[in-house]
């Protein structure tokens, strides 16, 4: 699987909207530069809401740029998910 695929469709679905926009008006280096070096938009929902911090971790990691420094194991990405299911039903 394609680890940092995952945090931009996950970041999607919390957020309604993806980490970084391809603009016609700034075309596509624009976007580029963007993805490689902008920091992560806020970690919160589509209603503003903050997320869980396991969630915001596992976000976080999943799209860290340096495919070595990602998050890359199945088992931690399982755990963080069950751990903000956790969190954000003690909310």
């Amino acid at each position: 699987a394609d680890y940092y695929a995952l945090g931009a469709v996950l970041f999607e679905s919390v957020a309604g909207r993806v980490p970084f926009v391809l603009e016609n008006e700034t075309g596509l280096a624009h976007f580029m530069q963007q993805v490689l070096t902008a920091p992560l938009p806020p970690l919160q929902t589509a209603e503003g809401a903050a997320l869980p911090p396991s969630f915001a971790t596992l976000l976080r990691s999943l799209l860290t740029r340096d495919p070595a420094q990602r998050l890359h194991d199945p088992a931690r990405v399982e755990l963080l998910l069950e751990q903000s299911r956790v969190e954000h039903l003690k909310a």
